[in-house]
């Protein structure tokens, strides 16, 4: 069975992309491990683990801010992901979904109906 390709995501002028969608480009790019992240060598264009941040919709695996030098070459580059199938669209969004994008511990203070 074969699983989609990944999620990529615009939270305000940041673009994020999923550890699934990760493994998929490294089988058509040249990608190489740092030490928070990964490197892909043509577009170069680098990825750095998110942590603390609510998970974003869809999203499969860790969450990868994605960085370029030149911002239009990432533009460039994630459309073309895109329109190719490469990566699927998880959300455009202005601000983190769901509020301020921190963890918030859930509790269970449940009232009686009575």
């Amino acid at each position: 069975m074969t699983q989609g390709p990944g999620h990529i995501y615009r939270v305000g002028s940041h673009v994020y992309a999923d550890s699934r969608a990760l493994r998929h480009l490294a089988e058509h790019h040249d990608v190489v491990p740092t030490a928070s992240g990964y490197r892909m060598l043509e577009p170069a264009i680098t990825s750095e683990l998110v942590e603390g941040r609510q998970a974003l919709p869809s999203q499969q695996g860790n969450l990868y801010e994605l960085r370029a030098a030149d911002r239009s070459q990432l533009a460039t580059a994630c459309v073309g992901w895109l329109k190719g199938g490469h990566l699927q669209a998880g959300g455009d969004f202005d601000t983190w979904p769901g509020g301020c994008g921190c963890r918030i511990p859930t509790t269970n203070n449940k009232r009686s109906s009575r």
